[in-house]
């Protein structure tokens, strides 16, 4: 039988996965936040591409007061990110594709 895993285990498990690849390349990860994970990951779909999802993530950062700046900078709410999906670092691209990937595989596929 497999697991069934509730939205804020799929949270905790895409926030571990994405803090390990930021700690290998150094970049600052703010703490955990479900709520902050939440208000985008679920609303992915078996369709949703990485661009869909990172233009989705932009509109809620920008409505949170976030903007762009070359320096991340999570306490005043800055973000290098905040550009076109093709302007991200491939870095970036792969957290994308992995979150959209583990979502659809733990959470939609459970429905």
């Amino acid at each position: 039988m497999v697991k069934q895993y509730s939205k804020e285990e799929i949270a905790q498990i895409l926030y571990i996965v994405i803090k390990s690849i930021n700690d290998c390349i150094g970049e600052e990860t703010k703490p955990f936040s479900y709520e902050d994970l939440a208000q985008n990951i679920f609303d992915i779909t078996q369709d949703t591409k990485p661009q869909d999802n990172h233009s989705r993530w932009i509109k809620s950062r920008l409505q949170d007061g976030w903007t762009y700046g070359h320096v991340k900078d999570v306490e005043k709410k800055i973000s290098p990110y905040l550009v076109s999906y093709n302007q991200l670092p491939q870095v970036t691209r792969i957290k994308d594709y992995i979150t959209i990937e583990l979502v659809k595989e733990l959470w939609l596929k459970q429905k």
